[in-house]
């Protein structure tokens, strides 16, 4: 391993508060971490790092070293994607997203794209889970959500909305429910993460509030829910991005309106401990043209 990459290596150890979470992001054993680490304080010439059996905590020479490495990698990083910049985007990149999201605003864009970028191809890793960038060989995924990933660096390019909808026929059949706790005695289509059902979350006074659905129907995926929520199968807790068009309809209606989640971001995630390639900035650069002709994907 070069100096630079075990000042990298040292910034991920801060980071994650231990040698073998640092060493699985980079694919190292905590032993190797360790006489990585023992081996930069030796020429140093100095410890860095206080050991115990429950944490890691920074000495004095360590704080200094540590933010002295960080402006030099910030400076560096800035440096390569000015000069990645320069240059046109060229080559592959594998991007990883959901089916829904890629049909509804990728697809409809990808001609001018590629009228913009004609040396950079694309291949698209469509799924509802989230891929391990690493080990699924994806250079980049457009990422829904809140999420900490310590081996990830990510643009944000969009923010969304989670709206609590039903189609007119339901209401006609079963009402509206106005209160959280009527929603026990209506039909709800949940979402399937990892084979469980995924918890919708509301913001009352009190705080964030989870509701596990319970109804006919859950799908791990969305377009499936979309389609029984529009054909009047029960309450869908969904982002309204997913279901634009129907809501300016009337197709679909709002309901618990004051129960409304946060908006939640949209991003382009890569991986982690290197500034993104020309051809990951295109593709930043144009998806937040796409999100912003788009009042559902900026939050409005």
């Amino acid at each position: 391993m070069d100096r630079l990459d075990v000042m990298k290596l040292f910034l991920r150890v801060v980071e994650t508060g231990s040698f073998s979470n640092a060493g699985r992001s980079v694919g190292l054993g905590q032993p190797s971490v360790s006489k990585h680490i023992g081996a930069l304080e030796e020429h140093l010439g100095t410890t860095l790092l206080r050991r115990s059996s429950r944490n890691l905590a920074l000495t004095a020479e360590g704080r200094i070293y540590h933010e002295g490495i960080r402006q030099v990698l910030r400076k560096l990083e800035a440096l390569e994607s000015s000069l990645a910049s320069s240059a046109a985007p060229r080559g592959t990149l594998r991007v990883s997203m959901l089916a829904a999201f890629g049909r509804m605003y990728v697809m409809p864009r990808l001609a001018e794209f590629h009228r913009r970028y004609p040396q950079l191809a694309l291949e698209f890793d469509i799924s509802e889970r989230y891929v391990n960038l690493g080990e699924d060989a994806v250079d980049v995924a457009i990422r829904l959500g809140h999420f900490t990933d310590p081996r990830l660096a990510l643009r944000r390019i969009g923010m969304a909305r989670v709206y609590t909808l039903a189609a007119p026929q339901y209401l006609a059949r079963r009402g509206a429910p106005k209160t959280l706790g009527e929603l026990d005695e209506h039909d709800c289509i949940g979402f399937m993460h990892r084979g469980e059902v995924h918890p919708w979350e509301f913001k009352t006074p009190e705080g964030k509030v989870p509701h596990v659905p319970k109804g006919p129907l859950c799908s791990n995926d969305v377009e499936y829910i979309r389609s029984a929520l529009l054909d009047g199968v029960g309450i869908a807790h969904i982002p309204t991005w997913l279901v634009a068009q129907q809501l300016r309809a009337g197709s679909v209606v709002r309901v618990l309106g004051d129960y409304a989640p946060d908006d939640y971001p949209i991003s382009v995630v890569w991986p982690a401990g290197a500034a993104p390639s020309a051809a990951i900035e295109a593709l930043i650069e144009f998806l937040s043209e796409a999100c912003a002709d788009h009042p559902e994907l900026r939050g409005d």
